[in-house]
């Protein structure tokens, strides 16, 4: 037996057909009678057109999901360009420290060698200066030893303990003379055979007398090394004039004073004898040569 069929849903079937011919017949008032084609077209066409519009939307969306995965990659490979770049500057820094810190090392080293030179040259410079004034100390001693023991060859000891000064001095080439009467601190005469004849004023002062008897015992160094007499005075007018220039009186004197300075002496008249070939001449005739 079946059951009894619902009124109230057949009642709701029948009023959607009673809507239904209302809105087809409103329809074909309007345009016209309406067709069954029609109809179908109708509803052909909107199933195309909601075809399309999901189409449309489906490319939409993978658009903008191509446009969303652009960015990323470009985000990530932005991130990547910074973490490369990051990591080049970070070896960057890295060499930069290593290269300062071995200029820093390298500067300490030369800063540690100079100050070692500076210190090992100050010691030489003070052995140098020590040993200089234990000679300066020990010349001293035997000056005065030599002025203590000086042979009287004159009659003014102050004379004859700076002709004991005298570095080297060769015994038997002058013969020592006070006296004022030829208007000088002293003269040297060649014209005796034998040695040279020195003549020493007693007016000399205290702080020139070695100066002066050195200077004068230059002259009987040149004539002891070439002789006495008017033939070997002519030979060594000539020599001194050629290596000391000047005139024959000049060139004897600058010799003398060259000789002398080597020889100690704080003060000459002629010449300070700054020229290295001039003190050259002086230590060749010091040492018995000839120019």
């Amino acid at each position: 037996m079946r059951p009894p069929r619902p009124v109230r849903p057949l009642l709701a079937a029948a009023a959607a057909i009673v809507v239904s011919a209302t809105a087809l017949a409103g329809h074909a008032a309007t345009t016209g009678p309406v067709s069954g084609h029609d109809t179908l077209g109708g509803l052909a066409a909107g199933r195309t057109t909601a075809a399309a519009d999901r189409q449309e939307s489906a490319l939409a969306r993978e658009a903008r999901e191509a446009r969303e995965a652009a960015a990323r990659r470009a985000a990530a490979d932005a991130a990547r360009a910074r973490a490369v770049q990051a990591k080049a500057a970070a070896r960057a820094a890295e060499r930069k420290a290593v290269q300062q810190a071995a200029a820093r090392k390298a500067a300490a080293y030369q800063a540690a060698r100079r100050a070692a030179q500076a210190k090992a040259k100050a010691r030489a410079v003070a052995r140098a200066q020590a040993a200089a004034a234990a000679k300066a100390r020990a010349a001293r001693s035997a000056s005065r030893a030599a002025a203590t023991a000086a042979p009287a060859r004159t009659s003014w000891p102050a004379l004859n303990r700076a002709i004991a000064a005298i570095p080297g001095y060769r015994d038997g080439i002058a013969r020592w003379h006070v006296t004022s009467r030829f208007g000088h601190y002293g003269i040297t005469d060649a014209n005796q055979p034998g040695a040279a004849n020195i003549y020493i004023s007693p007016t000399v002062p205290a702080g020139k007398l070695y100066s002066v008897a050195a200077h004068e015992y230059g002259h009987a160094v040149v004539i002891a090394n070439y002789g006495t007499g008017y033939g070997p005075y002519t030979r060594y007018s000539s020599d001194m004039v050629r290596w000391f220039g000047g005139t024959t009186v000049t060139g004897l004197e600058r010799a003398a004073d060259c000789i002398a300075l080597r020889l100690g002496a704080t003060w000459t008249n002629y010449t300070g004898c700054g020229d290295p070939h001039w003190q050259e001449g002086a230590r060749i005739l010091l040492r018995g040569g000839t120019l």
